[in-house]
């Protein structure tokens, strides 16, 4: 399975500071739609960009190293890209 992953802020409301930042996962081989594996929600971006991340790279790093079963077929993934907007990609740097 070939994966990509896309990672933006996005302001909850006109008025607000309130910002919601998702990782979302998009499998390449497969017609579906995006699935979310991860959200931040607060005042503003994550503050500390490496807290935000660990537990979902953690995560990608196992599965990319060991793949995964369902229903005993074995499903191997492979990274593909990450998506980000220009102020998405700067604060992620």
């Amino acid at each position: 399975l070939k994966i990509q992953i896309n990672i933006d802020g996005l302001s909850l409301y006109k008025s607000s500071n309130e910002e919601i930042w998702p990782i979302l996962c998009l499998i390449k081989n497969l017609r579906a739609a995006p699935f979310v594996v991860g959200v931040f929600s607060g005042t503003g971006k994550p503050e500390n960009v490496e807290e935000y991340l660990k537990e979902f790279i953690d995560e990608l790093i196992n599965i990319l190293k060991n793949g995964f079963h369902i229903n005993s077929i074995f499903y191997k993934v492979i990274f593909d890209c990450f998506i980000c907007d220009a102020p998405a990609r700067a604060y992620l740097k």
